[in-house]
């Protein structure tokens, strides 16, 4: 997989500050990102980087 995505590292207890600063509408959205994400297999994800698509937090393919 060949995608430029910037990963910034964050401790637990800032991670934990992060989240605590969300309201529950900004948690849940986030949450549904993640079932979201653990729902597509590999292989999907595979497939879905060389048609050069990225998958939004929405649940909706972009093509880059």
């Amino acid at each position: 997989m060949n995608v430029d995505v910037e990963v910034l590292p964050v401790t637990p207890n800032e991670a934990l500050q992060i989240l605590g600063s969300l309201n529950m509408d900004e948690v849940e959205h986030i949450l549904n990102g993640i079932r979201l994400l653990r729902s597509i297999t590999k292989d999907q994800r595979d497939e879905a980087a060389a048609r050069g698509e990225i998958i939004l937090l929405s649940g909706s393919p972009t093509s880059l």
